[in-house]
């Protein structure tokens, strides 16, 4: 049965699993511009010629380049294709933006349909998932029906009485640890900031 510690290795593990989930989602979103521009021309000295967004047929081909792209990283992810439109708006909701979203932000900003404004549109999502990270979700195989598990809650063993078998009431538990947890790493960071001397000194000894 694992004690607190191994716990709390667990959710940093998975934490740090999923930060490169995202930081691969961000750069995914960053190619999937990349490979749209390819459906813009380009000018007379080889840059991309952005006032051609103003023509609905770019902008449908600009759209359906990135729309592939998220399509690619659905496929990676799952391991096999979504094989209807509405599976697919659904993966590309996670880790994106859907067809008609992309459709309705290029149709606006047209020729300013920058990185930049890619960027801000990405980053709705991104907003979205990283909020993942501060929710039961990422941590419900996590064993919490050890004893340690209630004395670091300071809760009794008889809370976590089949804690296993009751999502609910394991959601609940897993929310007070996690807040727990952010509220020690919170003060280790203040620590940090203003008494850096004592940190390091801490760090020394365990070394």
């Amino acid at each position: 049965m694992a004690d607190i510690d191994e716990i709390k290795k667990q959710v940093q593990n998975r934490r740090t699993m999923y930060e490169n989930f995202l930081r691969t989602i961000e750069a995914h979103q960053i190619k999937a511009y990349t490979e749209a521009l390819k459906a813009v021309p380009k000018d007379k000295d080889g840059n991309y010629d952005f006032s051609k967004l103003k023509d609905p047929k770019v902008r449908e081909a600009f759209v359906n380049k990135m729309v592939n792209v998220f399509d690619e990283i659905g496929k990676e992810f799952l391991g096999a294709k979504p094989q209807t439109e509405y599976a697919k708006e659904i993966i590309r909701n996670a880790i994106g933006l859907t067809r008609d979203e992309l459709n309705n932000y290029v149709t606006e900003l047209q020729d300013h349909y920058s990185l930049d404004q890619h960027r801000k549109a990405m980053n709705k999502t991104l907003e979205k998932l990283r909020n993942v990270i501060h929710t039961p979700t990422l941590y419900k195989d996590i064993n919490l029906s050890s004893p340690e598990i209630a004395r670091y809650l300071d809760i009794k063993p008889t809370q976590l009485a089949d804690v296993e078998k009751y999502p609910d009431k394991k959601d609940q538990v897993l929310s007070m640890l996690l807040s727990k947890l952010e509220q020690e790493e919170a003060f280790e960071r203040v620590k940090e900031r203003y008494f850096p001397q004592e940190t390091n000194t801490k760090y020394k000894k365990a070394a």
